[in-house]
C-alpha cells in the first residue's frame, strides 16, 4: 500500500495509526519533496515498457467485487501488472458535479487495471488480461472512468466518463480548437507553426492519432468527433 499525505504534519501519526496497527513488514513512510514522490517508480517502470490499461470509477467494493479482484489477481500475466484503487472521496466532492467537466464527484474510488511488460511479444497477453479483468468487474462500477487511464474504447465510453457535462465540454473544446487554429495561422512567417496547425487539423480529420496508447490530446479529439453545433446554444 502506498500513501501520499499533504496535510499538517501534526495529524500524520493519527491518520496512519490504523495502518501501522496491522504491523506492516516495511514502514517506509517519510517526508520527501514532491518531485521525488513523482519519480519514485521511474526505475521500476522505465521508458519502453509495453502498457495496456482499463479503468472504472467505483462507489463501493462489495464482497462479490473483491472476489473478482482476487480471481483475476491470480491470473496476472507479469509481475509488473496489477490494479490500483485511488480514493477520491475527499476534496473532489466539495465541488458541484456541473461546475467542471469532471462528472464523477460522487465516486469513492478511481480504479485502474494495468498490464505491463518490457517484451513487445507479450502485448496481446497484457491486453487480454486487462480486458477480461475489466469486463468481470465492470458490473460493480459507477460507469465511467478517469480519462487518463482509458485506451481507445469507443465514443460511448468517452461520453459516459463526462456524464451530463459531455456536450458542453465538446462544444467548448471545439470552439477552443477553432480559435487556436486561427491564432496559429496569423503567424505565417513560421513554418513550424503552420506545420503544427496542419498536423492538428489532419489528426482531427482522422479522428485522432493511431498510436497504441492515445495521449490526452487524442482523447480530447475523440470528444469532439460528433458535431456539437446543436448544443452550443444551450
Amino acid at each position: 500500500m502506498v500513501w501520499c499525505y499533504s496535510g499538517s504534519a501534526d495529524q500524520l501519526d493519527a491518520l496512519l495509526a490504523p495502518a501501522r496497527a496491522l504491523v506492516p513488514l516495511v514502514d517506509g513512510v517519510a517526508e520527501m519533496p514532491y518531485p521525488a514522490w513523482q519519480s519514485a517508480f521511474d526505475g521500476l517502470y522505465p521508458a519502453g515498457d509495453q502498457w495496456y490499461w482499463r479503468a472504472d470509477f467505483l462507489h463501493d467494493l462489495p464482497d462479490e467485487a473483491v472476489d473478482v479482484h482476487a480471481e483475476w489477481a491470480r491470473r496476472m500475466p507479469t509481475w509488473k501488472s496489477g490494479v490500483h484503487l485511488y480514493p477520491i472521496d475527499g476534496a473532489p466532492q466539495d465541488v458541484g458535479p456541473e461546475e467542471t467537466a469532471f462528472g464523477y464527484r460522487d465516486a469513492t474510488w478511481a480504479g485502474v487495471i494495468f498490464g505491463v511488460d518490457p517484451d513487445p511479444g507479450n502485448a496481446a497477453a497484457l491486453r487480454d488480461w486487462c480486458v477480461g479483468y475489466w469486463e468481470a468487474q465492470h458490473p460493480y462500477s459507477a460507469g465511467g472512468a478517469y480519462v487518463n487511464f482509458m485506451m481507445d474504447e469507443g465514443q460511448e465510453r468517452v461520453q459516459a466518463t463526462y456524464r451530463g457535462n459531455y456536450h458542453r465540454l465538446a462544444c467548448k473544446w471545439s470552439n477552443y480548437v477553432a480559435q487556436s487554429d486561427r491564432a496559429l495561422w496569423r503567424n505565417r512567417g513560421s513554418g513550424s507553426v503552420r506545420s503544427a496547425s496542419l498536423h492538428a487539423r489532419e489528426l482531427r480529420q482522422q479522428g485522432g492519432n493511431r498510436s497504441t496508447t492515445p495521449d490526452n490530446s487524442t482523447k480530447l479529439r475523440q470528444i469532439v468527433r460528433p458535431k456539437c453545433a446543436r448544443y452550443c446554444d444551450k
